[in-house]
């Protein structure tokens, strides 16, 4: 089970006398109500609970003892890519976010930024893909600081456009409240784009855990202006170690097919 449906899957399970495994996807610092209310008939009813997150595991193990189980999201095949280098000194200089617009995420913070980037003669653009509740308001906010022709939403993307979009991407910004681990993030990373997150749960999880893996930003606009620019003077030699280091942790920790045999496990085994 994947979501709050847990009345009928508790009812499910009794009568049919199966197993029930509960997938606990929700950021530790964004659960609501449900979420905890889900936990807790889960505590009582299911055979075991997987989290996305490594640092709620350890927070859940020590009520759930063995029947937690941390198993992290997939990166299909589909995103591992070889990519060119590119150079882009006097170029545009193109970042982008891809999730729900929402209030869970912080695209205006990265609209906000933008502006004041591109006051200072930087050649730089942002793509939103996605959709969402705050789409419109924030489509105003472009117009009135005319933004129209360097922040764009490019609406939902399936999943061979969003490869070929991360591979446009100079820069992947994930701004956000909180994730249990951003799928879009790891996407990112094993397409061979530099990553950029907020220094938030499950972000934190992922970027800077490993040398070279991506880097994390305060939710302010002068720490996030201070790493886009990072991204934006860094040199091609440090540029490929980045790209490296990323793909690299992605094939170690969350290629599908090593996720696969993680669940494949856990159903033999219930």
């Amino acid at each position: 089970m994947h979501n709050y449906q847990i009345l009928a899957s508790i009812i499910y399970k009794i009568l049919s006398n199966c197993k029930l495994v509960y997938v606990d996807h929700k950021a530790k610092n964004l659960k609501n109500y449900r979420d905890r209310i889900s936990i807790f008939f889960m505590y009582f009813f299911a055979n075991k609970i997987v989290t996305i997150n490594p640092t709620y595991f350890q927070s859940l193990k020590k009520f759930f003892n063995d029947r937690v189980v941390y198993i992290p999201n997939p990166v299909s095949n589909i995103f591992t890519k070889k990519k060119i280098y590119k150079e882009y000194k006097n170029q545009i200089f193109k970042i982008g976010m891809a999730s729900r617009i929402n209030t869970f995420k912080h695209h205006k913070l990265i609209i906000d930024t933008v502006n004041k980037i591109s006051k200072n003669n930087i050649k730089i653009i942002c793509e939103f893909a996605g959709d969402g509740e705050l789409k419109t308001k924030l489509i105003e906010y472009v117009q009135t600081l005319n933004l129209k022709t360097k922040v764009k939403f490019i609406g939902i993307l399936n999943e061979s456009n969003l490869r070929n979009w991360l591979n446009s991407l100079n820069l992947y910004v994930q701004a956000t409240k909180g994730e249990g681990m951003s799928t879009s993030v790891l996407q990112a990373l094993s397409s061979k784009t530099l990553v950029l997150g907020s220094d938030v749960c499950g972000n934190n999880d992922i970027l800077e855990k490993s040398k070279f893996v991506g880097k994390l930003f305060k939710n302010n606009i002068l720490d996030l202006e201070k790493k886009i620019m990072f991204f934006y003077f860094l040199k091609k030699k440090n540029k490929e170690k980045y790209l490296k280091a990323g793909t690299h942790y992605i094939n170690k920790n969350h290629h599908c097919n090593l996720v696969r045999k993680k669940y494949f496990y856990l159903i033999n085994n219930l």
